[in-house]
């Protein structure tokens, strides 16, 4: 079984999730594979927020 999470925030939650399920329904865990995506920079990127305060200019 191979599952890629590229869902960031979530993507923690939804691997443990799979794990249990995956012993709940008696698989081998060894056979379980996948990848998971946690990159905060591209997560404020696609919300269209900055991680740094905005300075205003002076006139």
């Amino acid at each position: 079984m191979n599952t890629s999470m590229t869902i960031n925030a979530t993507a923690m939650w939804l691997l443990a999730l799979y794990q249990v399920v995956a012993e709940e329904q008696g698989a081998d865990l060894t056979k379980l594979q996948g990848t998971t995506q946690n990159d905060i920079v591209k997560e404020y990127l696609s919300r269209g927020r900055t991680s740094s305060r905005r300075v205003p200019r002076s006139a």
